[in-house]
């Protein structure tokens, strides 16, 4: 898993080198959110103290605040850990570029998000590639599977396809089992198949245990 997340973190430096000439992040993916999860260090739900600019040494302008070239450094108090070494109710730094091109992220001060992200060194890094966004467009359906399937789950890796234009393909609608519908659950297995589970009444519950009569691969 260690060497799959410096391969990303590898392709997101390539790609973004590339695409800040046009002023854009590419990121490669998509990736289903338990990959991205799975490729994390550390993830938690955390509301942002303070946010300061740190300038790189390269900077051509020095600490000019016009200067794209900085790193944004955010003071974040952790209101709940959902994977890797940190402490609930305490104040953490994480960082992520200043520029948009590079694929950093602007967060405000107030704000309550869901940030996962890596570890260089000592330090907490986030970027727009990665399983972030503001906690209030966080799903009930994200927020179960953050909290129960994905962390028991972690390994299986998803293969499946983003956005499918059948209902049975792989990924549907966050990847959470959906009540009295389709869902699916990871099995650890050869290739790590995504398998399918038609829910006749048994409900969510039953759905993600696995429990239904059959199911059909996708």
């Amino acid at each position: 898993m260690r060497v799959m997340l410096q391969i990303l973190t590898l392709m997101v430096v390539g790609l973004t080198t590339v695409s800040a000439r046009k002023t854009k992040c590419v990121c490669p993916g998509p990736y289903h959110p338990m990959t991205l999860f799975d490729f994390s260090d550390f993830c938690i739900k955390g509301t942002v103290k303070v946010k300061k600019q740190v300038w790189v040494e390269d900077a051509p302008h020095g600490k000019d605040p016009e200067n794209k070239r900085h790193d944004n450094k955010y003071s974040v108090y952790v209101k709940k850990v959902l994977k890797g070494p940190c402490e609930k109710k305490s104040t953490m730094q994480i960082y992520s570029k200043g520029c948009t091109s590079y694929c950093g992220m602007n967060l405000k001060v107030g704000q309550t998000y869901l940030l996962c992200g890596t570890m260089i060194g000592n330090e907490y890094w986030i970027n727009k590639c990665g399983f972030n966004k503001k906690w209030t467009k966080v799903t009930p359906h994200q927020h179960n599977a953050i909290k129960y399937r994905y962390r028991q789950q972690s390994g299986c890796m998803e293969k499946c396809q983003m956005n499918p234009k059948k209902p049975k393909h792989c990924y549907f609608n966050y990847a959470t089992c959906q009540r009295k519908y389709y869902g699916y659950k990871y099995h650890k297995g050869i290739g790590y198949e995504c398998d399918w589970y038609i829910s006749k009444g048994g409900g969510f519950k039953k759905c993600c245990d696995g429990k239904d009569p059959y199911y059909t691969k996708g």
